[in-house]
């Protein structure tokens, strides 16, 4: 069994255009993802999936340059991305999904998550209302059911995961954040969707080494007095 990372990405955000290539500090904000990434031992392999709009050449020119693995498809229908990548691996195998506007990982949380996922047997495995910090988990056969499904609208293609949380199709379960110690609120102001968010981040990285684990309880404080 593998676990893959597959990482959407685009640089036609409306809120902040171009944030996937924007630097942050030593990195760019893919960068950042993807070596966040890399730091938790269970996933075997990370691709970025982008569009096929011409916008995403440049991110199409990072991934060569960085030799990361990357997969460009509907810039629409992300879950086609998702699903044409996981073509390329086992049924046994399990998909993770990461937003490149996420540079933040819980990987403590994520390790049990993921733990949880397996044991458990499930189709789908996230944190309840989602996460900013902690991936979501999804098995390759799962994942490719929904290509058969015949009443997937354009939300669930757009958002990827929602089709497993609306009905009893799949087996699905969640971890509550509160008994993880996770602080919804503050895990979200660690999204970089808006030029406020990026200068926020911008902040944190002067206060905090982000380019390697973090202690989020150190994180939180200095959110607390940063928000």
């Amino acid at each position: 069994m593998k676990v893959i990372a597959v990482v959407q990405a685009r640089m036609g955000s409306t809120r902040l255009r171009g944030k996937s290539l924007m630097k942050i500090a030593k990195y760019t904000l893919l960068e950042t993802v993807v070596n966040s990434i890399r730091r938790n031992h269970f996933i075997d392999d990370v691709v970025i999936a982008t569009t096929n709009m011409s916008q995403d050449d440049a991110i199409e020119k990072l991934c060569i340059e960085k030799d990361f693995k990357f997969f460009r498809g509907d810039s629409d229908d992300v879950l086609s991305r998702f699903i044409s990548i996981a073509k390329m691996y086992s049924e046994d195998d399990i998909i993770v999904r990461v937003t490149a506007d996420n540079p933040i990982n819980n990987h403590k949380i994520s390790d049990v998550l993921y733990k949880y996922h397996v044991n458990e047997g499930n189709d789908y495995s996230y944190i309840k209302g989602l996460s900013h910090t902690v991936y979501e988990f999804m098995n390759v056969k799962s994942l490719l059911r929904l290509k058969l499904v015949d009443d997937l609208v354009n939300d669930d293609k757009e958002h990827v995961t929602m089709y497993f949380r609306k009905g009893n199709k799949f087996k699905i379960d969640s971890l509550i954040p509160n008994k993880y110690v996770l602080d919804s609120k503050k895990d979200k102001l660690l999204t970089i969707d808006s030029q406020e968010d990026l200068d926020r981040f911008m902040k944190l990285k002067k206060k905090i080494d982000l380019d390697s684990a973090v202690d989020f309880n150190e994180l939180y404080e200095i959110l607390d007095r940063l928000h």
